[in-house]
């Protein structure tokens, strides 16, 4: 499946602080045993807050729908599938099934580019920035829909919109996975969201990449999970990958201009979501990893 994103043009004074991607890279120490204990110590749980040594919880445990975590469980990765409200309940799980059956595509592997291109005039004094994600994996969901197992007494939650945003089924799904890597995290929470949002106390994983991201709100919270996943996806491309970089700069009598394009592409295996969360204004963060493809 290819997706296409294009990002919002940003324009405004070039005096103003530079606009910063959301975008993060494993290079924090891993947090374990004493260390994992000593951070904990320090933080303050939000409500909807859970460690992830606490990703056993069903989703019936996780229902405040602001902090979903997934990782892995007795040796099956634990997937999220969100779908709208319909109006039959049969409907919202198959949808949510069916959500849940693409992530799991993603697992077993995407290939993605991603394509910047930052311009600045010293006319107008105006900065632009624009950004094409391209994701591609398999389509074919059924092969992954029979290795779905969820409990429909504990794994489905109906929840409230959130800052506008309509209500949407959650349903907690285990996923029969090969290669499955078990991550010893415990997320911390600080400020009441936890500090992998603003870059900080992120998993090192030996062999796997981390990288967080972030979506604005969508219409749908289904839609706005899937954009935060797959900017998380591109986030670990572009870590991952070698980038191509084109500058190009102009004089004309009208004042001076110049542009910047950099390109970077790669396959990665073994995608895993961690953790979502939700912000009070509707966005939705998302940590990640991945392996590289060599």
């Amino acid at each position: 499946m290819r997706f296409e994103l294009l990002k919002n043009k940003l324009s405004f004074l070039a005096v103003l602080v530079p606009v910063f991607l959301f975008l993060s890279c494993a290079n924090i120490p891993f947090f374990r045993g004493k260390n994992s204990e000593s951070v904990q110590s320090e933080s303050v749980r939000s409500q909807g807050g859970f460690a992830q040594d606490n990703s056993s919880e069903s989703a019936q445990e996780q229902k405040t729908g602001r902090h979903w975590i997934c990782g892995a469980q007795d040796g099956q990765l634990i997937i999220i599938g969100v779908s709208s409200r319909l109006s039959k309940p049969n409907d919202e799980i198959e949808a949510a099934k069916q959500d849940a059956a693409r992530k799991a595509a993603m697992y077993h592997g995407v290939q993605g580019s991603v394509v910047s291109v930052n311009r600045t005039s010293s006319n107008i004094m105006e900065y632009t920035s624009d950004s094409v994600i391209s994701l591609n994996y398999d389509t074919n969901v059924d092969r992954y829909l029979e290795r779905l197992s969820f409990d429909p007494e504990k794994d489905v939650v109906r929840i409230a919109g959130v800052s506008g945003t309509p209500g949407a089924v959650i349903v907690r799904m285990k996923y029969s996975a090969p290669d499955l890597v078990n991550v010893n995290y415990n997320s911390v929470t600080r400020d009441g969201a936890p500090s992998w949002t603003n870059n900080r106390d992120l998993p090192e994983v030996p062999g796997y990449i981390t990288a967080v991201g972030l979506s604005g709100k969508k219409a749908q919270l289904k839609d706005t999970i899937t954009s935060s996943m797959h900017a998380a996806a591109a986030r670990l491309i572009e870590i991952a990958s070698t980038q191509l970089t084109i500058a190009e700069r102009s004089n004309s009598s009208a004042g001076s201009s110049s542009s910047m394009q950099s390109r970077s592409e790669g396959r990665l295996n073994n995608f895993q979501v961690l953790e979502f969360w939700t912000a009070d204004n509707g966005s939705v963060y998302t940590l990640a990893i991945a392996r590289v493809s060599q």
